[in-house]
């Protein structure tokens, strides 16, 4: 069977970053499938990228190999991982806690650092998704050995994706990810959404944003209308029908929003 090598990154779509890596894989094999999941989740963003990397990975094959670089530390002293689960689904990346909340989720079974020095090709020191990760991932695909490159690896970074607070008519959650419709994606999963759910009073960042509706689909409120709904992730989203959440409201990854509503919260 063909490899799958499912690539996430936050090199963008401007430079030649992505292709220099699917290049360097390509050398080893070249029938492997290069699908690609995200190049433009936010420029450093380790917790936005982990918490795309979980919802994707879900939906691949088993023996999907992940290719995922959002590395603020390149070229430090941060290690480089190689994460093996009983899925069967294999993660490389450095060792940022990027990877830890998917893998986990599928199993994590071995743990591996990656000895630079080991693999035989040169390296710069800022561009180790091309020189350190491609390559690790090429040899994987390709059927040669990584013994002399892998060794095992415990003191790993375990990255937990931040949960909401829930209480008695309030919640706080915080926006994981903005997608290209500007839906902005909080880290509150439909099992914790309060059952007969009209609305939510919203407060974004200290800003008093109004009271916005819970509604099933985007199309429930008239155009150019906010609302809340869960979106194809599973979790809470804030959109605006036919428009952007994101640029109506002035909101980014990282932003924290206060929910209040009327009555008890699932868990209480």
């Amino acid at each position: 069977m063909m490899p799958i090598v499912a690539l996430l990154t936050d090199y963008g779509a401007v430079d030649s970053y992505v292709s220099e890596v699917k290049a360097v894989i390509l050398r080893y094999r070249r029938d492997v499938q290069l699908v690609d999941i995200s190049h433009e989740v936010g420029r450093y963003n380790v917790l936005e990228a982990a918490f795309v990397l979980r919802c994707a990975s879900k939906t691949f094959p088993e023996d999907t190999v992940f290719l995922c670089v959002v590395d603020p530390g390149v070229g430090s002293h941060r290690k480089g991982l190689v994460i093996n689960t009983s899925s069967g689904k294999r993660f490389v990346g450095p060792d940022n806690g990027l990877m830890y909340p998917a893998a986990e989720e599928e199993g994590v079974e071995e743990v591996y650092s990656i000895d630079v020095g080991r693999l035989n090709v040169e390296i710069s020191q800022t561009f180790h998704g091309r020189d350190v990760f491609a390559h690790v991932v090429g040899m994987m695909i390709s059927g040669k050995s990584l013994s002399d490159v892998l060794q095992p690896f415990r003191e790993y970074v375990r990255l937990e994706l931040p949960r909401p607070e829930i209480g008695a008519g309030r919640i706080t959650c915080q926006i994981l990810h903005v997608d290209r419709f500007g839906n902005s994606i909080t880290n509150l999963h439909q099992s914790q959404i309060p059952a007969d759910l009209r609305f939510f009073d919203v407060h974004l960042e200290g800003r008093n944003i109004g009271r916005i509706p819970f509604a099933p689909y985007y199309s429930a409120v008239n155009p150019g209308e906010p609302l809340f709904l869960v979106g194809g992730t599973g979790y809470l989203e804030l959109a605006v029908n036919g428009g952007s959440a994101a640029d109506r409201f002035r909101i980014k990854a990282g932003d924290r929003l206060v929910l209040t509503y009327q009555g008890l919260p699932p868990s209480l």
